[in-house]
Order: structure tokens, then sequence, then C-alpha cells
């Protein structure tokens, strides 16, 4: 688990300056399930696991809205579209050292249309470059600054093209 999360997605007020353009940051969480991202990634989920809230820290995306998946020591690695905004109860993904089911796994359908390779992710520290400082202790909430956050996603693509 991320340390410091323990309800619903933060969706703080947005202010006049701010307009929200569709966009999620989503942690992997791969300091405590090493690989995960690389099964959500091969089956189109966002996936967590071992939460007391259950699948509300998934819950509040809409059809269509966007996420980009920050993988722990690489960085925004990943850029996907909401396919349904049920979170429903899965498996498969966290698994333990023994292949047994960790408990508690929710999942929300998506289509990762953009999954850059380890060199090419956006670190922390060129999103801060480029204007915004990621929300890295949040396992799923809102990128509120969206002109930053459509910035984000044209480097993403951009970068994606030159593969």
């Amino acid at each position: 688990m991320i340390d410091g999360v323990t309800s619903s997605p933060e969706t703080p007020e947005v202010s006049d300056e701010q307009e929200w353009a569709g966009h999620w940051i989503f942690n992997t969480n791969e300091t405590h399930a090493l690989g995960a991202y690389k099964k959500m990634f091969e089956n189109n989920l966002a996936a967590i696991y071992g939460y007391d809230d259950g699948p509300n820290m998934l819950e509040g995306a809409e059809e269509g809205d966007k996420i980009m998946a920050y993988v722990n020591r690489q960085g925004l690695k990943t850029l996907c579209t909401i396919k349904g905004s049920e979170v429903k109860k899965g498996e498969g993904i966290f698994l333990d050292e023994d292949g047994n089911q960790q408990p508690g796994e929710y999942q929300l359908e998506v289509d990762w249309e953009i999954i850059l390779p380890e060199e090419k992710a956006i670190t922390s520290r060129q999103s801060k470059e480029m204007g915004y400082n990621l929300p890295l202790g949040l396992t799923f909430g809102k990128l509120l600054q969206g002109e930053l956050a459509n910035k984000i996603e044209e480097e993403m693509r951009e970068r994606a093209e030159k593969n």
C-alpha cells in the first residue's frame, strides 16, 4: 500500500485558474507488487488490492477519461482511455510469492493506448520541469491542472511515435 492514502481518490476543489481536462494519475503500486503493472498492461486493466475501503480507491472515473500510469523507478509509462466506470472485483494481477491471489483485488477496464519503454517514460523530475509536480502519493486521483496534463499527454504521444 502507499502511505498516506486511506480513502477515496483526491478531488480537491478546482480554482478559477485550473480546469480539469479528464486526466487521472494511477500509481501501479510497484513497491508492494513487483511486476504487477505488466499484467495490468497486458490485460487492459488498472488494478488495486488490499485497501480497507475496497473498490472506492478506483471509483469516480468515467468512460472516456484518460489515465496516466506511474511505475515506480520509471515514471509515467502509459496512457489509457477508461472503457467503463464500473470497478469490479477481480483476480490474477496481484499474486503472492506462491502464486496465491492477494485479498481485495479490484479492477477498472481500460484501453492502454501507449506503453512507453522504461527509457522513454516521463520521470517525475521531467514532469516537474514541464510545470506539473505530480501527486505521487496518490494511488488514483485527478490531475487537476488540465492544461499541463494535456502537455504531458502530448509529450507521451510524441515519445511513443519516436519508438
